[in-house]
């Protein structure tokens, strides 16, 4: 298989190109990071694990490259009403209705599978505990896709997943990746 110019294949791909990705957490806001192939005004909305609606909020995209736009758009309620310790959802409306689950925002068919757990059917979040005894970190270095080993990520997801059917309140709340790979040293050829 060749390699097929970004050009002849953008009209092929979803609209996201990249994330969502969960930026920040406090009681009262969230922040969700998204890159799309087109600008759009992209409304973040948060829910509880119930699917009842708490607060939103809208930004436009800014464009960064012909076919590159990007947005931080942050949810911000009145008062501090995500509690510490509880699980939340969001979801992404791109305008004209279509959300995370249409066909053609993450893929053909609007599959949320890789972006959520059976428990909830939309990307969940939890703000941290209270007691900093039941804080769940997880620290992680450099990835090497070409590495030998398993992939350690793959195992954070099954502890997420595990944690959600079994103990919600014990999901991981936050991940540090703090290693000093550039990826330049030691890149695999496909990449």
């Amino acid at each position: 298989m060749g390699w097929t110019p970004l050009r002849e294949r953008i009209n092929n791909l979803p609209l996201v190109l990249a994330g969502p990705i969960l930026r920040r957490t406090e009681p009262d806001s969230v922040t969700v990071w998204v890159a799309l192939k087109a600008s759009r005004r992209v409304t973040l909305t948060i829910f509880d694990k119930n699917h009842n609606f708490l607060f939103e909020n809208s930004r436009t995209t800014a464009r960064i490259g012909i076919n590159l736009h990007v947005v931080a758009v942050t949810a911000k309620a009145s008062s501090k009403i995500l509690i510490n310790g509880e699980n939340y959802l969001y979801d992404l409306d791109f305008g004209n209705g279509e959300l995370l689950n249409s066909p053609g925002i993450l893929t053909e068919l609007g599959s949320l599978e890789d972006i959520t757990y059976s428990r909830y059917k939309l990307p969940s979040f939890a703000l941290p505990p209270k007691n900093f005894q039941d804080l769940r970190i997880i620290h992680g270095s450099c990835r090497k896709p070409h590495g030998e080993s398993l992939d350690a990520l793959a195992a954070v997801d099954k502890m997420i997943k595990e944690a959600l059917e079994q103990e919600p309140q014990k999901r991981p709340h936050q991940l540090f990746l703090t290693g000093d790979q550039i990826y330049a040293d030691d890149v695999a050829d496909v990449l």
